[in-house]
């Protein structure tokens, strides 16, 4: 593969990835643009991820196989120092391609100039207003192509007016590798040192704490009849913590809970649960879902909007229609290791792995320079 990721010169095709920071708070976008950027390096691109920010722990990626630059700025600069030191960053490095991760709107005063085919990953759903829509038209301006995440994403972007001709639809994947299935002795220290029973059952909830997008109402109301032998870990941090954390210290189990904050390494905890809550009532792809089945671990789900409805169907996770106590007793006893959790994981690795959506960002990218002018 890595000769076809050439140029005709026989130079290493330059990709430029800008995403907003190295803050895992900030959500999918950040997830997809390091492992895609980590794999087009192993096809033999020459790609760098561009953090536009600068997060809280540090500047560039602590991930090894991960080109990094930082501006080192902060949001408050981006009008000022960020422009300045993102048209050096990117005239030093020249790339054939500038993917964009993130719908910020100050980037775009800089990369529309650059003469080079500008990719746009649609990450999330387009927006509705109209306000909201004609700032999301200059966030796009110059976009050759958008990565749709799901077909959702893409109709509900050619609703809001971007042209379908410029939209491919490219799932997103998952590193099977880091998501698989752990050994029964790696549970029983983890619980421990959260002062929980080491023998407990684990049902496992991962994502931003926002308690509208996130549907952290539904994981209360899940939690509130969670049988004895269960606890509930929470991983993530968001907005909403405070109000979760009240939540759960007023639940009559509330005992059986932990919030852990950010997880620097969350395939050690989808490696050990029981079972894994998804509850956002919209989503555009649900990458949580793909790592829950990955890690061969039951899903309980509820009805929602997006991409993420379509993996649920197609991985065949528990749907909760309800809050009933004997039907969530019932499911619980239920749960656990079985062919359907097996067959859910080689969908995984058949059909969602990241060098599947490498070669296919590659192959979109030869196509838009061999159309360049």
């Amino acid at each position: 593969m890595s000769g076809s990721a050439r140029t005709g010169s026989g130079v290493a095709l330059k990709v430029a990835h800008l995403c907003g920071s190295a803050d895992t708070r900030i959500g999918g976008s950040l997830p997809v643009a390091r492992d895609l950027v980590a794999t087009q390096v192993l096809r033999g691109i020459d790609a760098r991820l561009v953090y536009l920010y600068r997060s809280p722990t540090h500047q560039a990626d602590p991930d090894s196989r991960i080109p990094s630059i930082c501006l080192d700025i902060d949001r408050s600069q981006r009008y000022t120092k960020g422009i300045v030191a993102l048209r050096r960053i990117l005239q030093d490095f020249q790339p054939d391609i500038v993917h964009h991760h993130d719908g910020l709107l100050w980037p775009r005063v800089v990369t529309p100039g650059l003469g080079v085919p500008l990719v746009t990953h649609g990450h999330s759903e387009a927006p509705k207003t109209w306000s909201r829509r004609m700032l999301q038209r200059f966030a796009l301006r110059g976009t050759r192509r958008m990565l749709a995440v799901s077909q959702w994403t893409a109709d509900g972007w050619v609703a809001a007016g971007f042209p379908r001709e410029k939209i491919s639809v490219v799932l997103n994947g998952v590193d099977s590798q880091r998501f698989r299935r752990r050994p029964a002795e790696a549970r029983r220290p983890k619980l421990s040192a959260l002062g929980l029973d080491p023998d407990a059952r684990i049902l496992l909830w991962a994502g931003r704490l926002e308690r509208k997008r996130k549907g952290l109402d539904r994981l209360i109301k899940v939690g509130k009849l969670l049988p004895q032998e269960w606890v509930c870990v929470i991983a993530g941090d968001g907005t909403d913590r405070d109000w979760l954390a009240a939540e759960v210290a007023a639940l009559p189990n509330g005992s059986r809970f932990r919030l852990l904050g950010n997880v620097p390494n969350p395939e050690e905890w989808f490696g050990i649960a029981d079972a894994y809550l998804f509850t956002s009532p919209a989503e555009p792809f649900g990458l949580v879902i793909l790592e829950a089945a990955a890690s061969e671990v039951p899903i309980l789900g509820f009805a929602c909007s997006g991409g993420a409805m379509q993996l649920l169907a197609e991985l065949k996770a528990e749907m909760l229609d309800e809050y009933d106590d004997v039907q969530l007793k019932r499911m619980f006893q239920d749960l656990g290791p079985s062919d359907r959790t097996s067959a859910a994981r080689r969908i995984v690795e058949d059909l969602y792995s990241w060098e599947s959506v490498a070669d296919r960002t590659i192959a979109i990218y030869r196509e838009l320079m061999g159309a360049t002018p």
